[in-house]
């Protein structure tokens, strides 16, 4: 039995191609585990396989989203999954999905999630590749969307593709809500 995810907890790199485009993709879970870093921080890990658009379909896309920390590595209080970043991201990926997060075992969750499908939103960013001895780019996912709620493509507004799915008209990132001014 794996670790007990914390649902209940409220929140306080390698490409073939080095021309990502900043847009939605269409990906499918190719792998998602539990590990720890070298010092022993609970990480979540996922490997991304690229279905569209066709000009980068088959790469891969990494993520990893740590939990623990230095002062509580293998995360067991819930102040530290309360105060994880990637804890949070990790809820949005998993939300990106239909289903209902009951689950509390996260072998259980890799299980449900490998092999299914939706959507990143996906930004080119730089790093140094140590190995080359060079700055690369490579995908870097900053948003999770489910399949259908969003045309696939280059955020110019033109998708090249749309998965499958039920449509659903695209949520706005956040709202502004004008203030009345008090001296009227």
């Amino acid at each position: 039995m794996g670790t007990k995810l914390r649902w209940h907890v409220k929140e306080e790199r390698v490409y073939k191609d080095e021309t990502w485009v900043e847009g939605v993709h269409h990906a499918r879970v190719e792998s998602i585990f539990e590990d720890h870093t070298e010092d022993g921080r609970l990480v979540f890990k996922t490997r991304l396989r690229v279905v569209g658009p066709e000009k980068y379909r088959g790469q891969s896309i990494f993520e990893d989203y740590y939990i623990g920390t230095q002062e509580d590595p293998s995360a067991d209080s819930d102040q530290t999954w309360a105060q994880s970043v990637g804890w949070r991201r990790f809820k949005e990926f998993a939300n990106s999905f239909d289903f209902e997060p009951a689950v509390e075992d996260f072998e259980d969750l890799a299980i449900m999630l490998k092999g299914k499908e939706f959507l990143p939103y996906v930004e080119p960013t730089s790093f140094f590749s140590k190995k080359e001895g060079k700055q690369k780019v490579k995908g870097k996912v900053v948003g999770f969307y489910k399949l259908g709620s969003r045309p696939i493509g280059a955020t110019n507004g033109q998708a090249t593709e749309v998965a499958a799915g039920n449509p659903a008209p695209p949520k706005p990132r956040f709202t502004v809500t004008p203030i009345a001014d008090e001296a009227e």
